[in-house]
C-alpha cells in the first residue's frame, strides 16, 4: 500500500473512532513518507495527523511531541514554501492540548500566534473563510495535507 493510501485510510479510521488502528496505520505511513525526504510537507502532515490521534486518546505529551516535530519541519521549509498556513494549524492544535493540560498561559500564547497568522492569510483573499472552528484551520491547507 502506498503512503498516501495509508495516510487516507488512517484518517478514515479516526472518523470511525478506531484510534489504535489509525495510529498504527499512520505510523506506517510516516515511516514510508519520510524515507529519503524527512523534511517534506507530507511528513509534517503525517506528524500532525498522529498528534491529533494522540490528542483524541488523551496522550497529550505524545501529541505535543508529534506536533512539535511537525512545526519544526514547517519552520525549516518556510523560506522555500512559505507554509505559515500549516504552522498556524499546528499552533492552534497545540493550544488546545495545552488548554487540556491546564497550561492556560501557554495555550493562549499558541492560540494568539495561530489566530494572527490565520487572519493575515485570510486577508490576502487566497484562503477560504470557514466559520466552523475545526474546519477553518484545515481550510488553510491544500487538500493533500489535510
Amino acid at each position: 500500500m502506498v503512503p498516501r493510501t495509508k495516510y487516507e485510510r488512517a484518517k478514515i479510521l479516526v472518523w470511525q473512532g478506531r484510534l489504535e488502528d489509525a495510529s498504527s496505520l499512520n505510523l506506517e505511513a510516516m515511516t514510508l513518507v519520510s524515507k529519503g525526504k524527512p523534511n517534506h510537507s507530507s511528513v509534517s502532515a503525517t506528524l500532525y495527523r498522529q498528534g491529533c490521534v494522540f490528542f483524541q486518546q488523551n496522550k497529550y505529551d505524545d501529541a505535543l511531541l508529534q506536533l512539535d516535530k511537525a512545526l519544526a519541519i514547517c519552520k525549516l521549509n518556510a523560506p522555500q514554501r512559505g507554509n505559515t498556513d500549516e504552522s498556524a494549524r499546528i499552533l492552534w492544535r497545540m493550544s488546545q492540548i495545552y488548554r487540556m493540560k491546564g497550561q492556560v498561559e501557554d495555550a493562549e500564547e499558541f492560540l494568539d500566534a495561530a489566530e494572527k497568522t490565520k487572519s493575515e492569510l485570510q486577508e490576502t483573499g487566497d484562503y477560504a473563510k470557514v466559520e466552523h472552528p475545526e474546519s477553518s484551520w484545515d481550510s488553510l491547507l491544500g487538500l493533500l495535507y489535510r
